[in-house]
C-alpha cells in the first residue's frame, strides 16, 4: 500500500510510522528514502528519537551509529546493522514492503 507524507520529509528528520502492526522509521539521505524496522539492533530501543546527521543515523538512546545508505551497516566496528525494509518511489508514490522479522 502507498505511504502518504514521506516526500516532504526534510533530510536529518526520521519520519516514524507503522505498517500492517510494524513499527518502522523512514529516513532521507540527499534525495534519497530508507526504510528500517524501529528497533536499534544494539540496544533494542525504538528508533523514533534517533538522530540523522547527513547518511549517519544515531540511536537516541545509546548512541549506536549506522549507515543509512549502507544497508544500515554499523560505524561502531560491530556486525550489528539496521534492518533495512525495501522502498520504491515510483511516480509520486511511495510504497513499503514490510516482510516477516528475520529470526
Amino acid at each position: 500500500a502507498p505511504v502518504y507524507g514521506l516526500r516532504a520529509l526534510a533530510p536529518g528528520r526520521v519520519g516514524p510510522l507503522e505498517i500492517d502492526g510494524t513499527p518502522l522509521i523512514v529516513c532521507r539521505v540527499g534525495t534519497q528514502l530508507y526504510a528500517y524496522r524501529s528497533v536499534c539492533p544494539a540496544c533494542a530501543s525504538p528508533l523514533e528519537d534517533a538522530a540523522v546527521d547527513g547518511p549517519v543515523l544515531r540511536c537516541g538512546a545509546c548512541a549506536a551509529a549506522f549507515d543509512l545508505p549502507r544497508a544500515g551497516r554499523s560505524l561502531d566496528g560491530d556486525a550489528t546493522h539496521l534492518d533495512p525494509l525495501p522502498l520504491v518511489e515510483d511516480g509520486g508514490e511511495v510504497r513499503i514492503a514490510v516482510t516477516a522479522a528475520a529470526p
